[in-house]
């Protein structure tokens, strides 16, 4: 049940704001790149070496991020279901007062 409230704040709280943002940036990105290009066109071979180099660095990036988040789940886990069971047996708990 934890993950799944996880999940669903980081796709209504989170995940709007990063797609504008991500939009917004691509934008300015797109348009420096063409005036770059333009005013400047030997540039392009840089160009091309260092988007290698960034695609790399998304790569390994992405899945240091996917195993760190998999690891915070797990670590959340035994502390939300010790929660749940408690406030679920919180009647016994109450009737034998330990």
């Amino acid at each position: 049940l934890n993950r799944f409230s996880t999940d669903m704040e980081i796709i209504d709280v989170l995940v709007p704001g990063a797609f504008l943002q991500f939009m917004a940036s691509f934008h300015q990105l797109l348009v420096v790149l063409v005036l770059m290009e333009i005013a400047i066109w030997p540039f392009i071979f840089p160009l091309l070496v260092i988007f290698a180099i960034y695609m790399v660095i998304v790569i390994l990036y992405r899945a240091s991020s996917t195993e760190l988040k998999r690891l915070e789940s797990v670590n959340r886990s035994p502390l939300f279901s010790h929660t749940g069971e408690s406030l679920d047996g919180v009647a016994t708990i109450r009737a034998f007062q330990q």
